[in-house]
Order: C-alpha cells, then sequence, then structure tokens
C-alpha cells in the first residue's frame, strides 16, 4: 500500500494536477511490483493555521438570516452560501465581487467578516 503525504511548511500548494500526475507515475512504477494491483489513499492535505478568521456564520447568526434567505438577497447559488458559511477561516478563494455582495446584503464592512487573530509565538504559553 502507497500513502502519499503532502505537508505545506510555508503556505504554497500545489495544483490538483501535480498531486494527480504523481499518483498516476507512482501507479505506472509499482503496477507489475505488487500482487493484485496498486491501492493508494488520496492526498492528505494538512492546513496550517490561517489568522484571519471567517465571520458569515456569526453574522448570518446575529441577523437571524438563513443561507437561502441570504442567496436570494445576493443572487449567489445557495450552495455557495451553505459552503461559505460553514467555513471557519477565510475562504481560499474570495472575489471582491462576492464579498461586496455579502456587505451589501448584510449591511455591514469587510472588516465584520473578515477578523485577524494573531498566532502566539511558539514557546509561549497562556
Amino acid at each position: 500500500m502507497i500513502i502519499i503525504l503532502v505537508a505545506t511548511t510555508n503556505g504554497v500548494k500545489l495544483s490538483t494536477n501535480i498531486y494527480l500526475t504523481a499518483i498516476y507515475a507512482i501507479v505506472a512504477a509499482t503496477k507489475g511490483q505488487t500482487q493484485g494491483g496498486v491501492r493508494l489513499k488520496m492526498p492528505i492535505f494538512i492546513k496550517e493555521s490561517m489568522p484571519i478568521k471567517w465571520r458569515l456564520a456569526v453574522l448570518m447568526a446575529d441577523r437571524e438570516i438563513d443561507y437561502k434567505e441570504l442567496a436570494e438577497m445576493t443572487g449567489m447559488h445557495p450552495v455557495t452560501i451553505s459552503k461559505h458559511k460553514n467555513i471557519r477561516v477565510m475562504p481560499e478563494r474570495l472575489e471582491r465581487e462576492t464579498l461586496e455582495k455579502y456587505c451589501k446584503a448584510l449591511n455591514c464592512q469587510p472588516g465584520d467578516l473578515l477578523t485577524y487573530v494573531p498566532d502566539e509565538p511558539k514557546g509561549q504559553t497562556s
């Protein structure tokens, strides 16, 4: 069994195509060397802590708005709203237009949706 572990140390992520290319290369290289074929697990992505917190769920709760209502107010797809609501860190790709739609619908500022929370220096305890 081959397990591929992918960890980022500086937040730089490679595209999915690079991961898939690596997986296909491993499968091709080991296909004839194992009995019963090769079993692969998909790469494990380790997220580093992100100091920018995403507060869409908090603002929606404060205003008693569910994801369907917000979808109607913004013109965005309900699944997109639901995905954005259920994450706690800033979305990896957040378009300016999307941020503007949220701010207009929720009557808020971008700083209400995004909050910077600095990491504690290593070695310090509270």
